[in-house]
C-alpha cells in the first residue's frame, strides 16, 4: 500500500482545486495524498453546474491524489472510491446502494457523490458524503437522518482513507472484478425500468469497464456510457 499524506484544511474553494494548485506538480508515485476540507466555498458535484455546499464540519469533503499506473482504468476511478465508501457506510446502514455512474443512495435519495479526473500521469478522485446535512435543491439525505447513534465526519475520515488505500492497492494487483461484483450486488434500481440520459430500459448491471448495462423491450442488453 502507499504512504498516506494528509492535508486537513479549515476552508478552501474545493479540495480538488487545492490538490491541483498545491500538490499535483510534486506528486510522488509511492504516496496517496488525502486532502480534506472542513468547509468548501465552491465544491463541485457530478455535473459542471452543480455546487456541493455544506456548513463548517457538517459533511465529509475529501480528495485523493495519486500517480497512475498502467493497470488503472480511468473509468474505474470514481467507482473504486464509491466501492470503498460503500464498504464503510454499509456497516452503518444496510440501506445504502450504488447508483450508476457514481452516487450512493439511501432509498432514492443521494447520500454521497464521487468524481474522478486525470491530469497527465496523476489521478484526482473526490467524494462528498452527507453526514449532518444535505442539499435541498435535489433529492438527497444525510446519514444522521437515517442512522442511530449519529456519527461525525471525523469518525469516517480515517476509515475511508484506510479502506481506499487498501482497495487501490488490491485493484492495481487484481483488477476491477471484485469491485464490479460488490457494486452489482448493491446496485440501485436493479431490474427496474428507468430512464438514464437518453436511454430507457431495465437496469441490469455494470460491466467490466464500469458502464451501465440495460435491457430493452426485447430483453437484449445494451451499454450506456453517459448519464
Amino acid at each position: 500500500m502507499k504512504s498516506i499524506k494528509i492535508t486537513d484544511l479549515k476552508e478552501t474553494t474545493s479540495t480538488i482545486d487545492y490538490a491541483k494548485e498545491h500538490l499535483l506538480s510534486s506528486c510522488k508515485k509511492d504516496c496517496l495524498y488525502a486532502i480534506r476540507a472542513r468547509y468548501q466555498t465552491a465544491g463541485r458535484g457530478q455535473r459542471q453546474a452543480s455546487i456541493w455546499k455544506s456548513k463548517m464540519d457538517d459533511n465529509l469533503l475529501l480528495t485523493f491524489l495519486f500517480t497512475l499506473t498502467p493497470k488503472i482504468n480511468q473509468n474505474h476511478l470514481a467507482q473504486l472510491l464509491a466501492a470503498s465508501s460503500l464498504k464503510v457506510l454499509r456497516q452503518l446502514s444496510q440501506k445504502i446502494k450504488f447508483k450508476w455512474p457514481n452516487d450512493l443512495l439511501i432509498g432514492e435519495d443521494k447520500v454521497a457523490g464521487f468524481l474522478g479526473e486525470i491530469h497527465e500521469n496523476n489521478a484526482l478522485v473526490s467524494l462528498g458524503i452527507n453526514i449532518h446535512s444535505s442539499p435541498e435543491h435535489y433529492k438527497s439525505t444525510h446519514l444522521n437522518k437515517e442512522i442511530h447513534p449519529p456519527i461525525t465526519p471525523d469518525m469516517l475520515f480515517e476509515k475511508i482513507i484506510t479502506q481506499f488505500n487498501h482497495d487501490l492497492s488490491l485493484y492495481e494487483k487484481e483488477g476491477f472484478k471484485q469491485y464490479q461484483e460488490l457494486i452489482n450486488k448493491h446496485l440501485a434500481f436493479k431490474n427496474e425500468t428507468k430512464t438514464v440520459g437518453n436511454n430507457s430500459g431495465i437496469i441490469d448491471c455494470i460491466n467490466e469497464n464500469g458502464f451501465l448495462m440495460m435491457r430493452n423491450s426485447e430483453n437484449l442488453l445494451f451499454e450506456v456510457r453517459t448519464s
